[in-house]
């Protein structure tokens, strides 16, 4: 069907096939008041001028066409007006309705429970899926496997070299002598942390009897502090934590 403008109506040519090799047209005609009537039918809820215009578009009817449709059918009692405040709202006269009857209700309200427990099923089938694609979207393809397999291959054969170069030193740690370092190395650390511990109880009783600045104190009084002479606790904490874990 193809919808063609004429004389202010909205006319319809219906293609009818008599057989494969023979048809005809046969027109029919709505006008604008038809088709607003319609439209507010279906849709059964409340609209305002401007809405119904955007809705008539499709069909040509413009925006004072729609108005006089509107101001006629609610004459004729097929559309019902309201006034809220400055807009004038439409909708649909609910006198004609037929009313369901209590088991047709029973049966709707089945039908549409049935119809959310399968959108329900739906979204969770969409969700796997999704879930399905991301991973097959962020997998590496054939290619990439291969050219990540060759290249840690290459890696791999570069680091063995170089063991087989620290294994060949004369210069090797011995595990005597490497546990000894290490017992020292944490000894060290739990005495830097022993006075570290110290000074803070010191150094925050004076900061409280000062009305300076925390960094204008150190500065005047040349404390050093381990940001200020570039110290990587974190980096020594990490290394203390993994001996004590070797030495358990």
């Amino acid at each position: 069907k193809r919808p063609i403008d004429k004389a202010g109506q909205t006319v319809f040519f219906f293609c009818i096939f008599k057989n494969r090799n023979h048809f005809k047209f046969q027109e029919v005609s709505m006008s604008a008041d038809d088709i607003i009537l319609k439209f507010m039918q279906d849709e059964n809820r409340p609209f305002n001028a401007q809405n119904v215009t955007d809705f008539m578009q499709k069909h040509g009817i413009k925006k004072t066409a729609v108005q006089k449709s509107l101001d006629k059918l609610s004459e004729n009692n097929d559309l019902v007006a309201k006034d809220f405040n400055k807009t004038k709202i439409y909708y649909a006269s609910q006198t004609n309705l037929e009313v369901p009857s209590p088991e047709e209700l029973k049966e709707a309200e089945a039908q549409i429970q049935r119809l959310q427990a399968e959108i329900t099923e739906e979204r969770q089938a969409v969700n796997i899926v999704e879930k399905e694609l991301s991973t097959v979207l962020h997998s590496l393809t054939d290619e990439q496997i291969t050219e990540r397999v060759q290249t840690l291959e290459t890696e791999c054969e570069l680091l063995e070299s170089k063991l087989v170069q620290v294994q060949a030193s004369s210069s090797l740690v011995v595990p005597e002598e490497l546990a000894l370092r290490s017992k020292l190395f944490c000894a060290k650390f739990d005495n830097y942390r022993k006075r570290k511990r110290m000074f803070r109880n010191v150094w925050d009783q004076l900061l409280e009897s000062s009305e300076k600045k925390a960094s204008t104190l150190e500065e005047d009084i040349g404390i050093d502090t381990d940001q200020s002479v570039g110290l990587d606790c974190e980096a020594i904490q990490k290394t203390y934590d993994n001996l004590k874990k070797v030495r358990r």
